[in-house]
């Protein structure tokens, strides 16, 4: 499941400017806060819209966490699944310290 969830991002059939354009409707989804032990829970909105009988949706707040399920009910479990493996933190690749700067885009 997880390799369709990301090939969804590669789908031929559908660039991600259709995707969008496509008429939507958002519900209030609830998740932990990273890094948290009392687990707070954030509420974040998803969009969603039906593409060849798939529940194709994505997290408002959050670029790139996008998703698909047969029901609305697995869309809402896949996007949790998205969301997490997205903010879950991992330890640095840098072999060193790892150094930051603001920039203007």
């Amino acid at each position: 499941m997880v390799a369709r969830r990301a090939a969804l991002a590669a789908d031929p059939r559908c660039s991600a400017d259709q995707r969008l354009r496509r008429p939507k409707a958002s519900i209030h989804l609830a998740f932990p806060t990273a890094g948290d032990d009392n687990r707070r829970m954030r509420t974040l909105t998803l969009e969603y819209w039906q593409d060849e009988g798939w529940y194709v949706g994505r997290l408002k707040e959050v670029a790139g966490v996008m998703s698909q399920g047969q029901t609305l009910p697995e869309l809402e479990e896949n996007i949790r699944d998205a969301y997490h493996l997205m903010t879950d933190t991992d330890p640095s690749p840098a072999p060193g310290p790892v150094l930051t700067m603001q920039i203007e885009v």
